[in-house]
């Protein structure tokens, strides 16, 4: 079973667990369902600060649906912390609920309206001093991988927008084989961004790649 990775933020954690186990499908009463566990994790950092992402993506590129999520990057004075903002909250959730003496019923309550609605799947963590990056894939089969963060060639170009009613500049790059344009605030001086994107002079806002998927 693969550890959470956490950056604590009082209560809060970070990363996404791989592993966990699915059950068959069946019909359980609250007497038959084992008991609630703490989360198995590692604990990185500290956050000081939270920053909420808009996450939306298109599963088929060519039609029009949209699948529309929430992440929240978390950044502590050692590390960054990158994951789906609903299963961060089930994760407190689960290990609050476990502190308090609570069944695992009452975690099903109070937790499946939060999973329904977590999509981002790459939960991640990065140490700002080694520039490495752990991360963690929650697909059909789950696993973890350590890189290097990559290098990205930021292209500085013309543009100025309000988001938030922050003053934000335009830059491009392309990674992974798309163009990405971006918007950032110079006046945030933290040069990181949603999932690996980072290196401008400034907090990213709004990230898309060029086809808009």
């Amino acid at each position: 079973m693969t550890k959470k990775l956490f950056l604590a933020y009082s209560l809060a954690v970070i990363i996404a667990l791989l592993g966990t186990e699915t059950s068959k499908a069946q019909s359980l009463s609250g007497s038959d369902m084992p008991p609630l566990k703490p989360i198995e994790k590692t604990v990185f950092d500290t956050a000081y600060t939270e920053i909420y992402y808009e996450y939306s993506f298109r599963k088929d590129s060519m039609k029009s649906k949209w699948t529309n999520g929430q992440t929240i990057l978390l950044v502590g004075k050692k590390c960054l912390g990158f994951m789906d903002y609903y299963q961060w909250q089930f994760d407190k959730a689960n290990d609050s609920l476990y502190y308090a003496k609570q069944s695992s019923m009452s975690l099903i309550t109070n937790g499946l309206g939060l999973m329904q609605n977590a999509v981002y799947k790459y939960p991640l963590v990065i140490d700002k001093g080694t520039g490495r990056a752990i991360v963690q894939v929650q697909n059909i089969n789950n696993y973890e991988y350590t890189e290097q963060m990559p290098v990205i060639n930021w292209n500085l170009t013309d543009g100025d927008t309000l988001i938030s009613n922050v003053p934000c500049k335009k830059a491009f790059c392309v990674y992974g084989g798309r163009k990405w344009n971006a918007w950032y605030a110079p006046t945030f001086h933290l040069k990181a961004g949603p999932y690996l994107f980072s290196g401008l002079p400034g907090l990213i806002f709004d990230i898309k790649d060029a086809k808009n998927n």
